[in-house]
């Protein structure tokens, strides 16, 4: 497989006519290969959702996620990195594979494939081109507006500069949700600016940004966010918050989340822990690109999340995540319980 993979970026770049950027050297010592996969366990309990008797029915599934990277060096201006990961194409916010089908075969897809040019004489900007990572900061890896696995596709730019002893930095996209043949195309544009600092013994971070779509005149998004670092003893501790406020719709229009981290999976037997509240309204975002496990996917659910991981052995981890939500949270819903339970072993290589 990583032969396989090695020969088709080869020929991309090749195709593409950059091959003689990589001087000196092989091409096997310009590429790297890596992935991850995890295994999880999981339960869900949603009330909305009963048997004949009316009785709430929990849910049980085994599910794999499996990713394959291959990056390349092309030049000292110039990356480009390909993954295929499970999942399939229907789903832009899970890579998640769930074991049933009478043994069948599993989709697998491209996740990403995209160009990173960094020229030395506009250091600190990276112009990101194809299907990327989302480029947008997520404090505390929010998923109030992006979901994880979401990699979206199109035009991206990211900046950061020292400014004194802080560090300024602004991401943009300009990112191509649908093409249409006969008329005009559904676009994603947006930006973040921010500043990064240390003051004593603290890490900050603080940002705003804008979202909004074209040809869809339902979002208009401004984003707060801050995060701050510090240590407790030895250990890693954080509290962040992520703020969005819908100015195109009425009602139904914000979204938050705070939450609070401590600890750090950096070796065997070393663990962490998280914990957030997170409220969002129906009309706060875009609910096909939000976070697709928090009450069950989309919006209009709040509630709690509690999650622990613990380093087993090295470079793999047995993580717990408990989702205790409510959906239909908007004036006049009808609220019912959400529950989910995600027990994962998971890994790098």
């Amino acid at each position: 497989m990583r032969r396989h993979l090695a020969a088709i970026v080869s020929g991309l770049l090749l195709v593409c006519g950059v091959a003689h950027a990589a001087e000196g050297g092989a091409w096997s010592d310009k590429l790297k290969l890596g992935g991850d996969f995890r295994y999880r366990l999981e339960t869900i309990s949603d009330d909305s959702k009963t048997d004949a008797d009316g009785d709430t029915y929990t849910q049980m599934r085994h599910r794999i996620r499996t990713r394959l990277y291959l990056d390349a060096a092309v030049s000292d201006a110039l990356s480009f990195r390909l993954s295929l990961a499970t999942g399939g194409t229907t789903d832009p916010v899970s890579t998640n594979q769930t074991l049933d089908g009478d043994f069948a075969n599993k989709g697998v897809a491209i996740d990403m494939a995209y160009a990173d040019v960094h020229p030395a004489s506009l250091k600190g900007l990276s112009i990101l081109l194809g299907k990327m990572k989302t480029p947008f900061v997520a404090p505390g890896k929010s998923e109030l507006l992006w979901d994880g696995d979401l990699t979206p596709e199109g035009l991206a730019l990211r900046f950061s500069s020292p400014v004194g002893s802080a560090k300024l930095f602004a991401n943009a996209g300009y990112l191509w949700v649908d093409e249409i043949k006969d008329d005009s195309d559904v676009m994603l544009m947006g930006g973040q600016a921010g500043l990064s600092a240390k003051l004593g013994t603290l890490d900050l971070t603080a940002g705003l940004g804008y979202f909004t779509y074209t040809e869809v005149e339902l979002y208009n998004i401004m984003q707060v966010m801050a995060q701050i670092g510090t240590k407790l003893g030895t250990m890693p501790a954080s509290l962040f918050v992520d703020f969005a406020s819908n100015g195109e719709a009425d009602d139904d229009n914000t979204g938050m989340v705070f939450g609070m981290g401590l600890g750090k999976k950096k070796a065997p037997g070393s663990w962490d822990l998280m914990a957030y509240y997170q409220s969002l309204e129906a009309n706060a975002v875009n609910p096909a690109f939000c976070g697709s496990d928090f009450g069950g996917g989309g919006t209009d659910a709040s509630g709690v999340v509690v999650s622990a991981g613990l380093q087993v052995m090295k470079d793999a981890d047995l993580g717990l995540t408990y989702f205790l939500n409510k959906r239909g949270i908007g004036e006049g819903g009808a609220e019912t319980d959400y529950g989910r339970m995600q027990l994962d072993f998971a890994f790098k290589f």
